[in-house]
């Protein structure tokens, strides 16, 4: 059985195909805070900011822009429910 975001993905999908659009919804917005419960690179800036130290500075450029482009993701999937 699936858990995380598929599980409210599945259950996303049926509630539409039901057209119980509201219950549909929820199930969404809930796939997206699991998804973002997963992500490391959304959750813990302060761990990231860890792991880089003593990096070089083009390294930590990389890392911090990989971060802010997986949160600019993940925004725009909040702004868009399907």
């Amino acid at each position: 059985m699936a858990d995380g975001p598929n599980l409210y993905l599945g259950r996303h999908a049926v509630a539409k195909a039901e057209g119980a659009f509201a219950k549909a919804a929820a199930y969404y917005w809930s796939a997206l805070a699991a998804k973002g419960e997963e992500n490391a690179q959304i959750n813990d800036i302060e761990n990231l900011l860890r792991l880089v130290q003593g990096q070089a500075t083009a390294q930590v450029a990389i890392s911090l822009a990989q971060s802010a482009e997986e949160r600019a993701r993940f925004l725009r999937e909040l702004r868009t429910v399907p």
